[in-house]
C-alpha cells in the first residue's frame, strides 16, 4: 500500500479544497437554494462525495494499515454514500420542475459511477489485493467531475 501513498495524499488536499469550494458556494447563494430544494440537496449530494473521497483517502493513509482492513474500509464507505447520494438524489426528485427533471436523472446516475467504483475497490481488495485500488480513481475522477458541476450550478446558474 505504500505505492498509494502519494495519490491518497493529492486526494485529501484535492477533496478538502473542494469541500471549501461547495461550502462557500453554498454561503453565497444560500438565498436562492432555499427556493430551489432539489439544488440543495444536489451541493449537499456533492458534499458526500467530497467528503468521501477524503475520509477514504485519510482513512488509507494510516501507517501499518492492511489490504484486507483497507478493503473493508472502502466497502463501508462507498457503500454510506452510495446510499446517501441516492437518497439524495431521489429526494431531490421529488421537487425538481418538470424542465429539469433530465438534469436531476443524470445528477443521480453520475453519483451512482462516482460511488459504485469505491465499493468495487474494496470488494477487489479484499479478493485480489492491492491492485484493487485502482478503482478509486475513476470512483474519484467522478466525484470531482459531478462537484465541480454541482459548484458552477450554486455558484453561477443560481444566479441568472
Amino acid at each position: 500500500m505504500a505505492e498509494w501513498h502519494d495519490f491518497f495524499v493529492a486526494e485529501v488536499g484535492a477533496s478538502a479544497a473542494l469541500v471549501g469550494l461547495i461550502a462557500v458556494g453554498l454561503s453565497i447563494s444560500l438565498s436562492e437554494l432555499i427556493r430551489f430544494p432539489h439544488l440543495l440537496l444536489r451541493a449537499a449530494g456533492s458534499l458526500v462525495l467530497l467528503l468521501a473521497v477524503l475520509v477514504t483517502s485519510t482513512m488509507l493513509l494510516a501507517p501499518g494499515q492492511t489490504v484486507h482492513t483497507a478493503g473493508i474500509e472502502l466497502v463501508l464507505a462507498g457503500a454510506v454514500a452510495w446510499i446517501v447520494t441516492t437518497a439524495l438524489g431521489f429526494r431531490g426528485l421529488r421537487s425538481v420542475p418538470l424542465p429539469y427533471r433530465e438534469n436531476q436523472w443524470m445528477a443521480i446516475g453520475m453519483r451512482q459511477v462516482a460511488t459504485i467504483p469505491v465499493v468495487v475497490a474494496g470488494v477487489a481488495a479484499l479478493a485480489r489485493g492491492a491492485g484493487g485500488l485502482y478503482w478509486l480513481v475513476p470512483g474519484f475522477v467522478a466525484a470531482y467531475v459531478v462537484a465541480l458541476f454541482d459548484a458552477w450550478v450554486i455558484l453561477v446558474e443560481v444566479h441568472r
